[in-house]
């Protein structure tokens, strides 16, 4: 996808569901995993920038106002931008070695210039 600079979006088909990843000019952009991978919150207490029971209590208030969960810990001052940046970007990390270990044998699609992405989680 890099060496080409591709944009697009790669659906890997697999029981009980399907894998997305969007690239912008080759750039991994968002993961879509139907397995719970890399959860934002999960990630921020590994790199010791929150508790486990603040992020508890945050996922519940940010579903209720109907906002992500990194916006909400940061609007409320529960996380710094920056501990938030890093752990987006660990995120995309752990979701890509994901799928990188899929099985060889599972099939997958990539639609050219279409983000079937858009609009799911944050922009």
């Amino acid at each position: 996808m890099l060496d080409h600079g591709l944009t697009g979006t790669v659906v890997f088909e697999r029981d009980g569901g399907d894998d997305s990843i969007t690239f912008l000019n080759g750039v991994p952009m968002k993961v879509r995993l139907k397995d719970e991978v890399g959860l934002l919150g999960r990630t921020l207490v590994e790199a010791g920038a929150i508790e486990t029971r603040a992020v508890e209590q945050a996922v519940v208030f940010a579903r209720q106002k109907g906002v992500l969960l990194g916006a909400y810990l940061v609007g409320q001052n529960l996380v710094s931008r920056e501990a938030l940046t890093r752990a987006l970007e660990r995120q995309l990390l752990d979701k890509i070695a994901y799928l990188a270990n899929l099985a060889p044998e599972i099939s997958y699609a990539f639609y050219s210039d279409v983000d079937l992405l858009e609009g799911w989680g944050g922009g």
